[in-house]
C-alpha cells in the first residue's frame, strides 16, 4: 500500500510582500526539495489571481512530513506567514489508484 501523501497549500500574498515571499519561498523549495522524505516539492502561482500561489508537494510518508515541519527552513516560512498574516489553506491527500 502507498503510504505517500501530497499537499497542495494555498498561499495568499498581499502584492507589498510579494518579492520578500518569493525570496523565502526559494530557499524554502531548494531545501524540502533536498530532503529525503521530499519526492518534488513546487511554487506555483494561479494564472488567473497574482497573488495566490500554491506549494504542491509530494511527502513519502506522514513522518517525513512531520519532520519537515520541524525544519529551520520551513519555521523561516512559517514566521513569514504568521508576520504577514497571510491566508493560507493546506489540503493533505493520498493517491487512490
Amino acid at each position: 500500500m502507498d503510504s505517500s501523501l501530497f499537499i497542495m497549500a494555498k498561499i495568499g500574498v498581499a502584492k507589498q510582500y510579494r518579492d520578500e515571499f518569493l525570496a523565502l519561498a526559494k530557499g524554502l523549495v531548494a531545501a524540502s526539495t533536498a530532503e529525503a522524505g521530499n519526492n518534488f516539492y513546487i511554487l506555483t502561482e494561479s494564472a488567473n489571481a497574482p497573488e495566490v500561489f500554491y506549494m504542491l508537494e509530494h511527502w513519502k510518508s506522514q513522518q517525513a512530513i512531520d519532520e519537515h515541519t520541524g525544519t529551520p527552513h520551513f519555521g523561516k516560512f512559517q514566521e513569514l506567514v504568521a508576520k504577514h498574516s497571510f491566508p493560507v489553506s493546506i489540503e493533505i491527500v493520498k493517491p487512490v489508484f
